[in-house]
Formats: C-alpha cells, structure tokens, sequence
C-alpha cells in the first residue's frame, strides 16, 4: 500500500507500485531525512489518496519501466487521486511524472523526461530540469 523511508537507503526491486488506498489510505512514497532510493524500471502508480512526499535530505534516483502498459511513465496519477506531490530533495526521474489531478510543489531538485500537472510550484531554490532531450514528435 505504501513506503516510507527515513533515514535509510532502499533499492526497488522493477515493477510497478501502486501506493494509496486499502487499509493505509493515506500511504505513498514518502521520504525522510537522509534517505535514498535508487529504483530502476519501477512505475509508482497513485490511487485514491497515494503521495509522493520527499523531505529536503531525500534523493529520488529512478529509471522508467522500458516495457509494458505505462512504458516510459514513472510516476502516474489515477483519476481518483488528488493529492499534492511535493518534492523537497532531489528527484532524477528519467521517466514522466504524470500528476492528473493535482499540482507538484518542487523545493529542491526535479530532472525528469515530461512532467504533467495543472499547477508547477517552485520555490526559490529549486531546480526543475524537464525534457533535456525530449522529442515533441514521440
């Protein structure tokens, strides 16, 4: 249903992640103090009330998934998700960050191929780097 790390450092096994809903409704990707999680082909999939959190000591490092019905996506917002992604740390993304129906607020450092949201937050220190290489064709 979820993960929370702090002040740990976790690899992802591939595969994709549905975080929220169930029993631990309020449950997504959260990351705490000096925590790092390195995710090769791994899509996190937000439903009902997943999040993705990441606190200003987190590194996000993930690849996304080369095969499959969400290759290319990393991160994927459901319909039924609403909440708020905020990313404090670092987040090197070379996949989409798709957030349907919410915003992303960016208070460090973002890298990713596509970002999709209705509203982009950033702070005054942050550092959003999207589609270095993206081809608007593809």
């Amino acid at each position: 249903a979820g993960i929370i790390i702090q002040d740990a450092t976790v690899t992802c096994l591939p595969g994709i992640y549905h975080l929220g809903g169930g029993t631990n409704a309020n449950s997504g990707l959260i990351l705490k103090g000096a925590s790092v999680v390195d995710a090769n082909e791994v899509m996190f999939h937000l439903v009902e009330n997943g999040v993705v959190s990441i606190s200003n000591n987190a590194i996000l490092t993930a690849t996304a998934p080369t095969s499959g019905d969400y290759a290319k996506l990393l991160f994927f917002q459901s319909r039924d998700n609403t909440s708020t992604s905020v990313f404090r740390g670092t987040a090197q993304c070379s996949g989409v960050l798709y957030f349907l129906d919410n915003h992303v607020e960016i208070g460090g450092g973002g890298l990713c191929l596509k970002l999709m949201a209705d509203t982009i937050e950033l702070s005054s220190n942050a550092e959003l780097t999207v589609n270095p290489s993206y081809l608007s064709s593809e």
